[in-house]
């Protein structure tokens, strides 16, 4: 190593000293503990982006069965000579619930989706962002 006992760097190879030498302001151990933090919270962030889109695959299965479900007693009922009683407008307008009930399902899986995508996007941009003003000699949030 490289370092005086007094030198704050704790690098085996002495990256302050060669900062200094090239007339760099750079506190490397404090870049790296920078960027230790970033990977920490970036791993932090994607784990609850894929929270949002596992809530949001576990829905649709859920929806897909249900609407499944509901198409294929409808389809039934249709095509049923004596459906205990109901009439023939009956049956399709319970068919055109389930079909409608199908179409707010993909509704809401779009909402869920966006709402998933607007999530990572706003994560990944604070990330960035905090990057940015770190490189920019800026403190990380929470250490101000």
């Amino acid at each position: 190593m490289t370092k005086d006992k007094g030198s704050k760097d704790t690098h085996p190879f002495g990256f302050n000293e060669w900062f200094e030498r090239l007339g760099l302001n750079i506190d490397f151990g404090a870049l790296m503990d920078a960027q230790r933090r970033q990977f920490e919270n970036a791993f932090a962030s994607f784990s609850k982006v894929a929270d949002g889109y596992q809530k949001v695959i576990l829905r649709q299965q859920e929806m897909m069965a249900e609407t499944m479900s509901d198409l294929g007693k409808a389809m039934t009922s249709l095509t049923e000579r004596d459906s205990g009683g109901a009439t023939s407008g009956q049956r399709i307008d319970a068919a055109k619930a389930a079909v409608e009930k199908a179409v707010n399902h993909m509704s809401e899986l779009a909402e869920l989706t966006q709402k998933a995508n607007q999530g990572a996007f706003e994560l990944m941009r604070a990330q960035v962002m905090e990057g940015f003003s770190l490189l920019s000699g800026g403190k990380p949030k929470g250490k101000e």
